[in-house]
């Protein structure tokens, strides 16, 4: 009960951060373009369009802004503070994910209810942006505990996440087949073409998608970590 209460309190100071810098702002600015740039597109135009939308969206400011926040509590002197605490960088690292997720849940579904047509496949865009926002998080932590600034964070995140883009060749049948799976971003494709695509599709392929996304966020949850502390935790954090 204890540690719960501290992953609150954690959560909710992230939150309070990310208003204070201005990511919440970003996100409303973010959707609004985003939604004047699609709204006026022909209806089979958009519904291609917006499940890719619905990927980039949450995966892209999930891995700026998280790799923001670590740089900027780093410079400031904050990581500090895991030095001297029983705080488990786990702990640390999905406040932190969870606190991102939130407002890319809000982001994404504010989208998708102006420009997708309302139907109960509407309801896996949460679900979908929820898992996509925590696995791209956590990914982030990976090459932000390596950068000293922000180039070299733009740098890394650029060339570790690459590898996510061959989901949207498979999106439009140039690498297809069922290895496309290992990648999350794949599971995320799914979900958001269900969601808003012009068909919902089968409701057998939310399996795969699912366990896409689970799978990643288990799969990469102890690797950002053994990075984190690799490299901040063991190192001291150096400014």
């Amino acid at each position: 009960m204890k540690d719960l209460k501290a992953f609150a309190l954690l959560t909710v100071s992230n939150i309070k951060l990310q208003h204070r810098q201005g990511f919440t702002a970003a996100w409303l600015v973010i959707s609004l373009f985003y939604i004047l740039g699609l709204y006026f597109l022909p209806e089979n135009l958009t519904a291609k369009i917006l499940p890719l939308i619905l990927l980039s969206e949450p995966s892209t400011f999930a891995m700026i802004f998280t790799g923001a926040i670590l740089l900027l509590e780093r410079d400031e002197g904050l990581l500090e503070n895991l030095f001297i605490t029983p705080l488990p960088v786990k702990t640390y690292m999905l406040a932190k994910a969870l606190a991102l997720s939130l407002p890319a849940m809000g982001s994404t579904l504010l989208i998708s209810l102006v420009l997708a047509p309302l139907r109960w496949s509407l309801l896996l865009v949460l679900p979908g942006v929820f898992l996509t926002t925590l696995f791209f998080s956590l990914f982030t932590f990976i090459p932000a505990s390596a950068s000293r600034d922000i180039m070299s964070l733009i740098g890394r995140i650029g060339f570790y996440g690459y590898v996510f883009t061959f989901s949207i060749l498979d999106y439009f049948g140039i690498l297809k087949g069922w290895y496309q799976y290992i990648l999350p971003s794949k599971g995320t494709l799914i979900l958001m073409t269900m969601a808003v695509g012009k068909e919902p599709g089968s409701p057998l392929e939310l399996i795969p998608a699912f366990a896409s996304l689970a799978a990643g966020i288990l799969v990469i949850l102890p690797l950002a970590e053994k990075s984190f502390y690799k490299n901040l935790i063991l190192q001291g954090a150096p400014r």
